[in-house]
Protein backbone atom coordinates (compact mmCIF):
# COMPACT_ATOMS: atom_id res chain seq x y z
CA UNK A 1 0.00 0.00 0.00
CA UNK A 2 0.60 3.90 -0.38
CA UNK A 3 3.57 3.17 -3.25
CA UNK A 4 4.39 5.14 -5.73
CA UNK A 5 6.42 5.35 -9.33
CA UNK A 6 9.81 7.10 -10.24
CA UNK A 7 10.40 7.11 -14.09
CA UNK A 8 13.13 9.70 -14.67
CA UNK A 9 16.69 9.08 -13.97
CA UNK A 10 18.09 12.73 -14.98
CA UNK A 11 21.92 12.99 -14.01
CA UNK A 12 21.48 16.55 -12.58
CA UNK A 13 21.51 16.91 -8.76
CA UNK A 14 19.49 19.16 -6.49
CA UNK A 15 21.56 21.53 -4.04
CA UNK A 16 21.08 22.58 -0.88
CA UNK A 17 20.38 26.16 -0.59
CA UNK A 18 18.49 28.67 1.07
CA UNK A 19 14.89 29.02 -0.55
CA UNK A 20 14.13 32.38 0.56
CA UNK A 21 17.59 34.03 -1.09
CA UNK A 22 17.24 31.78 -3.99
CA UNK A 23 13.95 32.96 -4.84
CA UNK A 24 14.74 36.78 -4.91
CA UNK A 25 17.29 35.78 -7.57
CA UNK A 26 14.68 33.66 -9.49
CA UNK A 27 12.52 36.26 -9.82
CA UNK A 28 14.89 38.59 -11.25
CA UNK A 29 15.46 36.06 -13.63
CA UNK A 30 11.45 35.33 -14.43
CA UNK A 31 10.50 39.00 -14.53
CA UNK A 32 12.24 39.67 -17.78
CA UNK A 33 10.81 36.48 -19.42
CA UNK A 34 7.38 37.94 -20.21
CA UNK A 35 8.71 41.00 -21.87
CA UNK A 36 11.01 38.85 -24.13
CA UNK A 37 8.46 36.80 -24.98
CA UNK A 38 6.10 39.35 -25.71
CA UNK A 39 8.26 39.86 -29.05
CA UNK A 40 7.12 37.00 -30.25
CA UNK A 41 6.21 36.77 -34.00
CA UNK A 42 2.21 37.72 -33.65
CA UNK A 43 0.95 35.45 -36.44
CA UNK A 44 3.21 32.59 -36.12
CA UNK A 45 3.55 32.79 -32.22
CA UNK A 46 7.14 31.80 -32.72
CA UNK A 47 10.41 33.53 -30.54
CA UNK A 48 13.19 35.23 -32.42
CA UNK A 49 16.13 32.88 -31.61
CA UNK A 50 18.40 35.15 -29.62
CA UNK A 51 15.32 35.57 -27.11
CA UNK A 52 14.95 31.58 -27.35
CA UNK A 53 18.44 31.00 -26.20
CA UNK A 54 17.81 33.26 -23.05
CA UNK A 55 14.59 30.70 -22.60
CA UNK A 56 16.37 27.35 -23.12
CA UNK A 57 14.74 24.84 -20.18
CA UNK A 58 16.45 22.62 -18.15
CA UNK A 59 17.33 19.89 -19.22
CA UNK A 60 14.86 19.23 -22.12
CA UNK A 61 17.53 17.50 -24.12
CA UNK A 62 17.65 14.46 -22.29
CA UNK A 63 13.59 14.94 -21.49
CA UNK A 64 12.45 14.55 -24.97
CA UNK A 65 14.56 11.64 -25.46
CA UNK A 66 11.79 10.24 -24.22
CA UNK A 67 9.00 11.51 -26.72
CA UNK A 68 6.42 9.66 -28.86
CA UNK A 69 6.82 11.37 -32.00
CA UNK A 70 9.85 12.85 -33.58
CA UNK A 71 10.67 16.21 -32.38
CA UNK A 72 11.54 18.78 -35.19
CA UNK A 73 14.56 20.21 -34.37
CA UNK A 74 15.72 22.04 -37.86
CA UNK A 75 15.39 25.28 -36.02
CA UNK A 76 15.31 26.67 -32.32
CA UNK A 77 11.86 28.44 -33.15
CA UNK A 78 10.37 25.05 -34.52
CA UNK A 79 11.90 23.43 -31.59
CA UNK A 80 10.63 25.88 -28.86
CA UNK A 81 6.96 25.90 -30.34
CA UNK A 82 6.91 22.64 -29.97
CA UNK A 83 8.06 22.22 -26.02
CA UNK A 84 5.80 25.43 -25.67
CA UNK A 85 2.71 23.14 -26.97
CA UNK A 86 3.84 19.91 -24.86
CA UNK A 87 5.44 16.49 -25.54
CA UNK A 88 4.16 12.91 -25.18
CA UNK A 89 6.70 11.00 -23.44
CA UNK A 90 6.60 7.04 -22.61
CA UNK A 91 3.34 6.47 -24.83
CA UNK A 92 1.41 8.92 -23.73
CA UNK A 93 1.53 8.24 -19.98
CA UNK A 94 3.33 11.80 -19.46
CA UNK A 95 3.23 15.01 -20.86
CA UNK A 96 6.22 17.77 -20.99
CA UNK A 97 6.04 21.50 -21.69
CA UNK A 98 7.96 24.67 -21.20
CA UNK A 99 5.34 27.30 -19.75
CA UNK A 100 5.98 30.17 -22.13
CA UNK A 101 5.77 32.85 -20.00
CA UNK A 102 8.47 31.20 -17.46
CA UNK A 103 10.35 29.12 -19.58
CA UNK A 104 10.36 26.72 -16.93
CA UNK A 105 9.78 23.06 -17.22
CA UNK A 106 6.13 21.74 -16.23
CA UNK A 107 5.30 18.01 -16.27
CA UNK A 108 1.99 15.97 -16.51
CA UNK A 109 1.72 12.10 -15.50
CA UNK A 110 -1.18 10.77 -16.94
CA UNK A 111 -3.70 7.54 -15.41
CA UNK A 112 -1.10 5.40 -17.06
CA UNK A 113 2.04 7.24 -15.47
CA UNK A 114 0.68 6.85 -11.83
CA UNK A 115 0.58 4.27 -9.62
CA UNK A 116 -3.15 3.38 -8.25
CA UNK A 117 -3.87 0.24 -6.18
CA UNK A 118 -6.41 -2.19 -7.81
CA UNK A 119 -6.29 -0.28 -11.13
CA UNK A 120 -5.82 -3.60 -13.19
CA UNK A 121 -8.52 -5.29 -10.89
CA UNK A 122 -12.04 -4.93 -13.09
CA UNK A 123 -14.03 -5.26 -10.29
CA UNK A 124 -12.79 -1.89 -9.05
CA UNK A 125 -11.43 -0.18 -11.57
CA UNK A 126 -11.80 0.18 -15.49
CA UNK A 127 -9.81 1.87 -18.40
CA UNK A 128 -12.08 4.77 -20.48
CA UNK A 129 -10.87 6.68 -23.42
CA UNK A 130 -11.82 9.85 -23.22
CA UNK A 131 -12.39 13.19 -25.81
CA UNK A 132 -10.44 15.51 -23.67
CA UNK A 133 -10.33 19.18 -25.18
CA UNK A 134 -6.51 19.47 -24.43
CA UNK A 135 -5.09 15.85 -24.87
CA UNK A 136 -7.54 14.53 -27.19
CA UNK A 137 -8.23 11.02 -26.58
CA UNK A 138 -6.90 9.69 -23.14
CA UNK A 139 -6.84 7.03 -21.68
CA UNK A 140 -7.84 7.28 -17.87
CA UNK A 141 -8.62 4.97 -15.00
CA UNK A 142 -12.69 5.09 -13.80
CA UNK A 143 -13.22 3.98 -10.23
CA UNK A 144 -15.97 1.64 -9.89
CA UNK A 145 -15.48 0.85 -6.29
CA UNK A 146 -13.36 0.58 -3.83
CA UNK A 147 -12.89 1.43 0.12
CA UNK A 148 -9.15 1.53 -0.02
CA UNK A 149 -8.22 4.61 -2.41
CA UNK A 150 -4.74 5.48 -3.52
CA UNK A 151 -3.58 7.14 -6.65
CA UNK A 152 0.20 7.75 -6.34
CA UNK A 153 3.35 9.14 -8.41
CA UNK A 154 6.34 10.79 -8.13
CA UNK A 155 9.33 12.75 -10.18
CA UNK A 156 12.67 13.19 -10.08
CA UNK A 157 13.35 17.22 -9.01
CA UNK A 158 16.16 16.80 -11.24
CA UNK A 159 14.43 17.25 -14.82
CA UNK A 160 12.26 20.55 -13.43
CA UNK A 161 13.47 23.78 -13.22
CA UNK A 162 15.79 24.45 -10.31
CA UNK A 163 15.79 27.48 -7.55
CA UNK A 164 11.71 27.28 -8.73
CA UNK A 165 8.63 26.33 -6.03
CA UNK A 166 6.27 24.06 -7.30
CA UNK A 167 3.16 22.34 -6.63
CA UNK A 168 1.46 19.06 -6.89
CA UNK A 169 -2.02 19.26 -8.40
CA UNK A 170 -4.58 15.78 -8.53
CA UNK A 171 -6.94 16.72 -11.72
CA UNK A 172 -9.93 14.43 -11.80
CA UNK A 173 -13.70 14.39 -12.57
CA UNK A 174 -16.75 13.24 -9.61
CA UNK A 175 -19.78 11.79 -11.59
CA UNK A 176 -23.48 13.18 -10.51
CA UNK A 177 -23.86 9.81 -8.96
CA UNK A 178 -20.77 9.78 -7.61
CA UNK A 179 -21.19 8.42 -3.79
CA UNK A 180 -19.13 7.21 -0.84
CA UNK A 181 -17.12 10.52 -0.55
CA UNK A 182 -18.41 11.85 3.32
CA UNK A 183 -15.16 11.60 4.60
CA UNK A 184 -11.72 13.84 3.38
CA UNK A 185 -9.62 12.29 1.10
CA UNK A 186 -5.84 12.87 2.80
CA UNK A 187 -3.31 14.57 0.38
CA UNK A 188 0.47 13.19 1.18
CA UNK A 189 3.74 14.60 -0.29
CA UNK A 190 7.18 13.63 1.03
CA UNK A 191 10.84 13.17 -0.60
CA UNK A 192 12.35 9.84 -1.19
CA UNK A 193 16.37 9.68 -0.66
CA UNK A 194 18.39 9.34 -3.64
CA UNK A 195 20.38 6.24 -2.14
CA UNK A 196 16.93 4.37 -1.45
CA UNK A 197 16.03 5.22 -5.36
CA UNK A 198 19.03 3.72 -6.26
CA UNK A 199 18.73 0.60 -4.11
CA UNK A 200 15.36 -0.01 -5.30
CA UNK A 201 16.56 0.10 -8.91
CA UNK A 202 18.53 -2.93 -8.44
CA UNK A 203 14.99 -5.01 -7.78
CA UNK A 204 13.06 -6.25 -10.55
CA UNK A 205 10.93 -3.26 -11.91
CA UNK A 206 7.22 -3.15 -11.92
CA UNK A 207 5.41 -2.09 -14.91
CA UNK A 208 8.15 -2.04 -17.15
CA UNK A 209 11.05 0.25 -16.15
CA UNK A 210 8.88 1.61 -12.87
CA UNK A 211 10.08 1.37 -9.24
CA UNK A 212 7.89 1.14 -5.93
CA UNK A 213 8.33 3.35 -3.52
CA UNK A 214 6.92 3.48 -0.46
CA UNK A 215 4.98 6.97 0.54
CA UNK A 216 4.27 6.00 3.79
CA UNK A 217 2.05 7.24 7.27
CA UNK A 218 4.66 7.99 10.32
CA UNK A 219 7.84 9.34 8.98
CA UNK A 220 8.61 12.77 10.10
CA UNK A 221 8.92 14.61 6.47
CA UNK A 222 5.88 13.42 5.43
CA UNK A 223 3.76 16.48 4.50
CA UNK A 224 -0.21 15.96 4.46
CA UNK A 225 -3.52 17.80 3.89
CA UNK A 226 -7.14 16.66 4.17
CA UNK A 227 -9.52 18.09 1.42
CA UNK A 228 -13.55 17.21 1.45
CA UNK A 229 -14.80 16.32 -1.88
CA UNK A 230 -18.31 16.42 -0.92
CA UNK A 231 -19.17 19.92 -1.74
CA UNK A 232 -16.56 19.72 -4.82
CA UNK A 233 -18.80 20.42 -8.00
CA UNK A 234 -19.91 17.14 -10.80
CA UNK A 235 -19.14 16.61 -14.37
CA UNK A 236 -16.45 19.31 -14.13
CA UNK A 237 -12.70 18.85 -13.92
CA UNK A 238 -11.42 19.79 -10.50
CA UNK A 239 -8.10 20.71 -9.38
CA UNK A 240 -6.76 19.40 -5.70
CA UNK A 241 -3.77 20.88 -4.47
CA UNK A 242 -1.53 17.88 -2.80
CA UNK A 243 1.55 20.30 -1.85
CA UNK A 244 4.48 22.25 -3.00
CA UNK A 245 8.38 22.04 -3.34
CA UNK A 246 11.46 23.81 -4.10
CA UNK A 247 13.74 22.97 -6.40
CA UNK A 248 17.26 23.16 -4.73
CA UNK A 249 20.28 22.03 -7.26
CA UNK A 250 22.14 19.59 -5.00
CA UNK A 251 19.78 17.64 -3.02
CA UNK A 252 19.06 14.03 -4.47
CA UNK A 253 15.72 12.88 -3.52
CA UNK A 254 12.63 12.45 -5.57
CA UNK A 255 9.10 14.21 -4.77
CA UNK A 256 6.21 11.20 -4.13
CA UNK A 257 3.24 12.10 -4.02
CA UNK A 258 -0.18 10.48 -3.25
CA UNK A 259 -4.03 10.67 -2.85
CA UNK A 260 -5.42 8.19 -0.27
CA UNK A 261 -9.35 7.96 1.04
CA UNK A 262 -9.82 4.80 3.81
CA UNK A 263 -10.88 6.68 6.53
CA UNK A 264 -14.16 5.41 7.82
CA UNK A 265 -14.01 2.26 5.33
CA UNK A 266 -16.69 3.68 2.69
CA UNK A 267 -17.17 2.03 -0.71
CA UNK A 268 -16.31 5.24 -3.22
CA UNK A 269 -17.49 5.19 -6.45
CA UNK A 270 -17.93 8.07 -9.64
CA UNK A 271 -14.49 9.56 -9.73
CA UNK A 272 -12.40 9.44 -13.46
CA UNK A 273 -8.68 10.52 -12.82
CA UNK A 274 -7.18 12.77 -15.25
CA UNK A 275 -4.16 12.39 -13.74
CA UNK A 276 -1.32 14.98 -11.68
CA UNK A 277 0.03 18.04 -13.16
CA UNK A 278 3.67 19.59 -11.83
CA UNK A 279 4.12 23.38 -12.90
CA UNK A 280 5.52 26.43 -10.93
CA UNK A 281 3.76 28.01 -8.39
CA UNK A 282 2.57 30.96 -9.64
CA UNK A 283 2.81 34.30 -7.19
CA UNK A 284 0.07 35.78 -4.94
Amino acid sequence: MGQCAIKFHASAKLADSDPKTDLKSADSDLKTAPNKLADADPKTGLVAESLIEHLVSHNYEDIIKAADAPIDGSSKEKLFAQLHSGVYLNQKKQKYWIDKESGLNCFMLFSKGLSINWVDDERYWAWRIIEDPEEGKLEMAELLKVCWLEVNGSLDPAILSPKTMYEIVYIFKLFEEAYGWESPVTLKTRFIDGEEVRKLSLLPSFREQWIEVHVGDGEPDIKMRKSSLLTKPRGQWIELVAGEFYTDPGIKKHICFSLCGYEGGKWKSGLVMKGVVVRPKKRE
